[in-house]
């Protein structure tokens, strides 16, 4: 073993390891502004949907009624240039649109389903042949 491998490390040993804690506490603090600024603009987004906004008729509507109207109006209208983008944050929103996983499931069910059918008309060929 080289005892000035050991040596040098001994020096570095715990500069490496100040450095360590350095990065951490650097991290740790723009992880602290970035919640931060993320519950400001929560806090900022809560207060445009809760405020009420005169329509050129005169009548009042909240932020989140004008928003839910406007998506709902671009996914009713499929010549709409963002209808299958509204339509699909439209069903998210209420609960009602597929998650990842389902679409997974769908997915793997209707390969497996492709699968049987081409496995069948295997079968059926091969009866045929048999038949003739």
């Amino acid at each position: 073993m080289n005892d000035e491998n050991l040596k040098k490390g001994v020096k570095t040993q715990f500069k490496s390891g100040e450095d360590a804690a350095k990065n951490g506490a650097k991290g740790g603090k723009v992880a602290q502004a970035n919640r931060k600024k993320r519950k400001e603009l929560k806090e900022a987004m809560i207060a445009m949907l809760d405020a009420k906004y005169p329509d050129k008729q005169g009548n009042t509507h909240t932020g989140t009624e004008i928003i839910v109207t406007e998506l709902f109006r671009a996914a009713t209208d499929r010549k709409s240039r963002n209808y299958n983008r509204s339509l699909d944050q439209l069903l998210a929103l209420t609960g009602l649109g597929l998650t990842e996983e389902d679409a997974k499931r769908i997915q793997n069910a209707l390969t497996l389903q492709a699968q049987e059918i081409e496995l069948n008309k295997k079968k059926m060929e091969k009866m045929d042949e048999e038949w003739l």
